[in-house]
């Protein structure tokens, strides 16, 4: 899913990074120019109550240091959702 997901952000023209280090935890992609992350959430992955409070903490880490974390469900329309997040994100810092 992410492999796709990664294809379909190349189409945006924001350079962007997978697999992004942040402090204690790792992010699935990161656009450093609009501060902006986006984690794809696999539903069985991400079920856990220990899985959850983990992606609170990713969530406030990344917040705390000024950037946008936006949590897609993966599925049919992940990449239309992540390309989505970053037109979104472009929008709101013009």
């Amino acid at each position: 899913m992410e492999l796709e997901v990664s294809e379909s952000l190349r189409s945006t023209g924001y350079q962007f990074s997978r697999e992004y280090p942040l402090g204690p935890f790792v992010y699935d992609f990161a656009f450093t120019a609009l501060h902006l992350i986006i984690e794809i959430d696999g539903r069985s992955y991400h079920w856990s109550e220990q899985r959850k409070r983990r992606d609170r903490a990713k969530t406030r880490y990344a917040s705390e240091l000024g950037w946008k974390l936006v949590r897609i469900p993966s599925g049919p329309k992940c990449a239309l959702l992540a390309e989505k997040a970053v037109l979104d994100r472009e929008q709101e810092l013009a």
